[in-house]
């Protein structure tokens, strides 16, 4: 769910931001400042209280940070809230390793929701700190933001070779290793290569995507990433590859009681049929088996306005077996889209 531009503060996030006292310009209350004794000796007081003040307000901040950071994965646009209620002149006094974990959570709960990046001077001063001070993760995760960041801003050659830095920054012979972030960089990087038309590199970066999904058991990130693969094959006039793909992506599917999934990722397949004059039943199967599954259809017999490709492999169907007041009547609907 997106959260409007106000980015109203949620009631959630509310109370969270009572519970760690950042609801206030004035992070220190009113707490009102010691006054030296004469001969000097309370300015040591003031500086004990200032940095053990300090020191508490990180301390706020940090659980903050945590409870942002258990949000990200189910419920991106509380953390989202959290992180954009928090007051950022007071940030900016924070230890510099409270603000960049700010700014790297802050990237990572934009992305997620699809907010995109209009500048890169935050996330390259954050790259530019865990380089220096983070772990592999901390690092990758970092560089994988910024190639995000670049990829909302067109720049193809930079987000591409952001995400390779990423990717070097991995171990994947550690049991540590977050090879969630890493079939990210891959999904994210094919895509990148997918919009170049660069498809054999995005072919094999989605391999790569799909095998690390699978490491962490993420079977439906997996199986997209795949029939992602195998739609490329289709641009490149390799239909076997892509037939053998999709037919392994559909017994995965299926295996896992991906029902719906799959029938909203069989087109293709279905096209890969319709090229051959004796494969239009296969086809014929496909199509209906996309109507009847994939929940774009439940609730009378149009056509969802989206679905421009079933339409068109429709009309091949119906043009193949000789109805051809119906192929020109799905025709027509493809094109008005």
């Amino acid at each position: 769910m997106r959260l409007p531009h106000d980015r109203q503060i949620r009631p959630f996030a509310r109370l969270t931001l009572r519970r760690f006292g950042m609801l206030t310009s004035r992070p220190f209350g009113n707490i009102a400042p010691a006054t030296p004794l004469p001969d000097g000796r309370g300015w040591g007081w003031v500086f004990v209280t200032v940095f053990v003040l300090s020191s508490c307000t990180d301390s706020r901040y940090d659980a903050l940070l945590r409870q942002a950071d258990s949000l990200l994965t189910a419920n991106p646009d509380s953390a989202w809230a959290l992180l954009s209620a928090v007051d950022s002149a007071d940030m900016q006094h924070q230890r510099r390793s409270t603000r960049m974990r700010y700014e790297l959570l802050r990237a990572e709960a934009q992305n997620k929701l699809y907010i995109d990046f209009t500048t890169d001077s935050v996330m390259r001063q954050v790259v530019h700190y865990y380089d220096r001070r983070g772990s592999r993760n901390e690092r990758l995760k970092a560089h994988y933001l910024l190639g995000c960041v670049y990829r909302d801003l067109g720049e193809a050659p930079q987000a591409i070779s952001c995400y390779q830095d990423a990717a070097d920054c991995a171990d994947t012979l550690s049991s540590n290793c977050d090879y969630k972030t890493l079939s990210c960089v891959y999904s994210q990087m094919a895509w990148v290569y997918h919009k170049q038309l660069a498809l054999s590199d995005a072919i094999k970066s989605y391999n790569k995507s799909t095998h690390y999904s699978l490491q962490i058991g993420d079977t439906l990130n997996a199986l997209y990433d795949m029939t992602q693969a195998a739609s490329d094959y289709i641009i490149l006039q390799k239909n076997d590859s892509a037939e053998e793909l999709f037919l392994r992506a559909r017994a995965m599917y299926l295996e896992h009681g991906y029902i719906q999934q799959w029938a909203r990722a069989s087109l293709p397949l279905a096209y890969i049929y319709l090229q051959s004059p004796l494969r239009l039943d296969e086809a014929k199967s496909t199509l209906d088996y996309y109507k009847a599954n994939s929940g774009y259809f439940m609730h009378d017999s149009r056509f969802p306005p989206s679905e421009r490709m079933y339409y068109y492999n429709y009309g091949l169907y119906q043009e193949y077996v000789g109805n051809l007041d119906s192929a020109e009547h799905y025709y027509l609907n493809s094109a008005a889209l």
